[in-house]
C-alpha cells in the first residue's frame, strides 16, 4: 500500500472517529464570574483536545462515548487545574460550564485574624450581657418599640424575587447570544497543534519537508495534520518544486 492509500486510510479512521461523536461545549468563568479569558481548557480524549480561551471564554470538543476528564488552568501552572469529570453514553450536545479556580488553603496570617475576630466578638457579647444585667437591675431597661409590618416584608421579599428572576433571565439570553456566536469557532487536537506551533517557531513559513524533519511525528500524521488546519483556515500550502511551503494565514 503506497503513502498516499496509507494517508486516506488514517483520515477515514480519524473521521470515523469524530463521526458518531458527541458535541461538549460551554463557558468557563474566573472567580469574578467573568470570561475566563486565556486559560486553558483540555479533554483526554485520543487524541488529546485542547482549547486556549478567548474574550468569550467559550469552548467546544467533539468526543465518542466513555468517560473523560475536562481539565482548566492557566498556561503558566497546569498543576493547578480545575478537573470535570465527564460521562459521553449518546450522541447529541451537552452544556457543561466551568469554573476556572481553585480555593486556596487559608494560611497561619488568615487564621490568626480568624481568631483575633472571634475573641472580639466574645468579648462584645460578654460586654452586651453586662449592661443588660445592669439596666434590668437599676430599673432602667426598657425594651423598645418595635413595630410588625408583615406586608412590608411581603413587598421586600417580591422584589427580591423580581431582581433574581430579570438577573436570570439576563445571563441566560447573554450565554445563548454567545453560544450562537461562537459554534464555528476553531479547535485543535493534539496534533494539529503541535504542528501548528511548529509552524510558528519558523516565523509562519516553512517547507513541509523541514516541519517532519523537527517533528517526533510520522509523515502520516503530519500529512493528515496538515490537512485539517488548511480545511481550519489556518495555514494554506503553497506549490514549489517537488515539494509544498506551509505558510500561516
Amino acid at each position: 500500500m503506497g503513502r498516499a492509500s496509507s494517508g486516506k486510510l488514517v483520515f477515514f479512521l480519524l473521521f470515523l472517529h469524530f463521526a458518531v461523536a458527541a458535541t461538549v461545549y460551554g463557558f468557563v468563568y474566573d472567580y469574578n464570574l467573568n470570561p475566563a479569558k486565556g486559560y486553558v481548557v483540555s479533554v483526554n480524549s485520543t487524541p488529546t483536545q485542547t482549547v486556549i480561551l478567548n474574550d468569550s471564554g467559550f469552548y467546544s470538543f467533539q468526543l465518542p462515548n466513555g468517560f473523560f476528564i475536562l481539565k482548566v488552568y492557566p498556561p503558566t501552572a497546569p498543576e493547578n487545574a480545575t478537573i470535570q469529570n465527564l460521562t459521553i453514553a449518546s450522541n447529541g450536545s451537552f452544556e457543561v460550564d466551568l469554573l476556572a479556580f481553585n480555593f486556596p488553603l487559608p494560611n497561619e496570617s488568615s487564621i490568626n485574624d480568624l481568631n483575633s475576630i472571634n475573641n472580639m466578638s466574645v468579648s462584645l457579647n460578654n460586654l452586651s450581657a453586662q449592661s443588660f444585667r445592669n439596666n434590668l437591675i437599676n430599673n432602667t431597661f426598657q425594651r423598645p418599640f418595635q413595630p410588625f409590618f408583615p406586608f412590608d416584608i411581603i413587598m421586600i421579599l417580591v422584589l427580591v424575587v423580581f431582581v433574581v428572576l430579570v438577573v436570570v433571565l439576563f445571563v441566560l439570553l447573554k450565554k445563548w447570544k454567545r453560544v450562537e456566536q461562537f459554534k464555528g469557532m476553531v479547535v485543535l487536537t493534539g496534533d494539529e497543534k503541535i504542528v501548528f506551533d511548529k509552524i510558528k517557531e519558523f516565523d509562519g513559513r516553512v517547507s513541509q519537508k523541514e516541519l517532519r524533519k523537527n517533528l517526533g511525528l510520522s509523515e502520516a500524521s503530519v500529512s493528515i495534520a496538515l490537512t485539517n488546519l488548511e480545511e481550519k483556515g489556518l495555514i494554506e500550502k503553497i506549490k514549489k518544486g517537488r515539494g509544498n511551503i506551509i505558510k500561516i494565514k
